[in-house]
């Protein structure tokens, strides 16, 4: 699976799951300033370098974090916590 195949099905996804921890991590980060949080198609092996490594951006929009998947497409980011309390 390449690149826009990953990107094709993210397009299509109602929503993005993180495990508490990491949504903890960037709503801190994201409230402490940052204007957006990465997140990778995958690993990025860069670290310390200059990357040129695919990602996607994490905002904060009205007190909860969207991921932008394209220029003004925004899908909700939520925990396991969120998702479980919906059930």
């Amino acid at each position: 699976m390449n690149t826009q195949d990953i990107q094709a099905i993210h397009a299509t996804q109602p929503f993005f799951a993180v495990n508490d921890e990491a949504y903890a991590r960037m709503l801190k980060t994201l409230q402490d300033g940052s204007p957006f949080v990465k997140t990778y198609l995958g690993h990025c092996p860069h670290y310390g370098k200059k990357c040129v490594c695919i990602f996607y951006k994490n905002l904060l929009k009205d007190g909860k974090i969207v991921r932008e998947v394209s220029p003004n497409d925004f899908k909700d980011v939520l925990s396991v916590s969120m998702i479980r309390a919906m059930m």
